[in-house]
């Protein structure tokens, strides 16, 4: 579990911690284990492009409209 993974399964409120160990715990019981790797990939990238720290980038994210973080009006919930 990276900075990327920790911030970004906060900000869609998938968890509401900052420890890494617990954070793999519940995203363990989330996603099946043959997706792991794939999806931390895939909330790395994102971090990395998209839902960065400091300036994310919400207007072009494809997940504005659920995540509960997004700085969009009119979310979808």
């Amino acid at each position: 579990v990276d900075t990327h993974v920790i911030r970004l399964t906060n900000r869609l409120g998938l968890v509401s911690t900052q420890d890494p160990v617990r954070i793999e715990a519940e995203v363990c019981r989330m996603i099946p284990a043959a997706d792991w790797t794939g999806f931390s990939l895939r909330l790395i990238t994102h971090g990395r492009l998209v839902c960065t720290a400091r300036r994310p980038r919400c207007e072009t994210c494809l997940l504005a409209g659920w995540c509960p973080s997004s700085t969009l009006a009119g979310k979808v919930r």
